[in-house]
């Protein structure tokens, strides 16, 4: 088990924490140890603070073999993108620390996957998912975000667009894998990869692959949606799988929050 801990402060004196690992010994006995050998490595989060902030920091977070050697990587952000000039650009991105199998990780033996964006968005991210989508025998990342510039309050409690708002949006990415490599090809595979409308759909965390028409290919399916959306939402939305590239199908009835 990883968790992840940010700064907390005790009688004024900061005090930095790191993430640990809860190694289980087979008998529900747990023992602590610092998940990184060079806590001592982790950069800078903000460059504008006479103390800068030194964390490591995380929304999401995941353990998967993402290179299929048998060890665990931890996959893991902050912020996929963000377009403040004070926050530094090594904290930004998706990170893939690279299990060794020593149950430890090393920040230096890790990778940097970057999205591309031409809107300057910035985004959080809330889910990855890992498919071969291309059929070439190596895992490739999905990647779920929400944008997460403030937005203005309107007097009923919602958002307007001036400035798209966290959970009231989604941004999916498409990392291929290319021999380790992994490629934005967003814009080139899949149909309507977000939604800033606030009309039909917010955010989710996870994506689901199943051959919903039965053609003998898998399509993507919205999960682990949240229930606490402020506009009614397509209850059956998903991406049809056509010649590999992905569809969207958005007809179909709402489903109402319990807001409206």
């Amino acid at each position: 088990m990883l968790i992840p801990q940010n700064a907390y402060y005790y009688n004024y004196e900061r005090v930095i924490r790191y993430p640990i690992l809860l190694i289980n010994n087979g008998l529900g006995q747990f023992t602590e140890q610092d998940a990184f050998d060079d806590n001592f490595n982790f950069t800078p989060y903000y460059t504008n603070h006479q103390e800068d902030y030194t964390e490591y920091q995380s929304i999401h977070y995941e353990l998967f073999d993402l290179n299929n050697d048998g060890n665990l990587d931890l996959i893991s952000g902050f912020w996929a993108d963000n377009n403040n000039e004070y926050v530094n650009r090594e904290k930004v991105g998706i990170d893939v620390f690279w299990g060794d199998g020593s149950g430890k990780f090393i920040t230096t033996n890790s990778s940097k996957i970057l999205p591309n964006n031409p809107q300057g968005y910035q985004y959080s991210p809330l889910g990855s998912t890992y498919f071969d989508y291309d059929y070439d025998g190596d895992l490739d990342l999905f990647l779920i975000t929400t944008r997460a510039e403030d937005g203005n309050y309107v007097n009923n409690g919602g958002l307007t667009d001036e400035g798209s708002n966290f959970y009231e949006n989604y941004f999916m990415f498409i990392f291929r894998n290319d021999d380790g490599d992994f490629v934005d090809v967003t814009s080139t595979s899949i149909d309507k990869y977000y939604d800033t409308s606030k009309s039909n759909f917010s955010h989710f965390y996870d994506l689901n692959f199943r051959d919903i028409d039965d053609d003998g290919d898998f399509d993507l399916i919205p999960s682990r949606t949240s229930g606490w959306f402020i506009f009614p939402q397509l209850n059956n939305l998903y991406w049809e799988n056509i010649n590999g590239s992905f569809f969207i199908k958005d007809d179909g009835e709402l489903n109402y929050s319990v807001f409206d």
